[in-house]
């Protein structure tokens, strides 16, 4: 499985135990700090109570969010998955659940790489920009 790439993103690395404080797994959440959506998706993790370090990083060139958990690193839609299985919401962890079964994870990969293509626009629908007023 390690820098194995497929539909629904990629899942790299060796499966070390890296705790943080309080003997919980490290996990990381890389996203795209300027981006609106990306920053909408964020604040949902956090009321959530998603224990995660979140990392704002420099967009440009970034297809999507990385996960980073034990030594593992996801992307795109896996990573998605793996940050809804982390969730303390039982409703949401099964959401997780669900999107990994075959037929809903091939539709949600799909929907994950449309909506990470276009987020830019995405954004400004949300906040009402209009195209060229910068970069949501």
């Amino acid at each position: 499985m390690p820098g194995e790439t497929g539909p629904v993103g990629t899942v790299s690395g060796m499966n070390n135990d890296h705790h943080g404080a309080e003997g919980e797994p490290e996990r990381r959440i890389e996203y795209d700090g300027e981006c609106g959506l990306c920053a909408a998706a964020v604040g949902a993790c956090q009321r959530n109570k998603i224990r995660a370090t979140y990392v704002p990083v420099d967009g440009k060139g970034m297809v999507g969010v990385v996960y980073r958990e034990q030594g593992r690193t996801y992307t795109g839609y896996q990573a998605v998955l793996r940050i809804l299985h982390n969730s303390p919401s039982r409703l949401i962890r099964c959401c997780g659940v669900v999107g990994g079964w075959v037929g809903v994870r091939w539709v949600g990969s799909v929907a994950y790489r449309f909506v990470a293509r276009h987020r830019g626009s995405i954004s400004r629908i949300m906040s009402g920009r209009k195209r060229g007023q910068g970069r949501p």
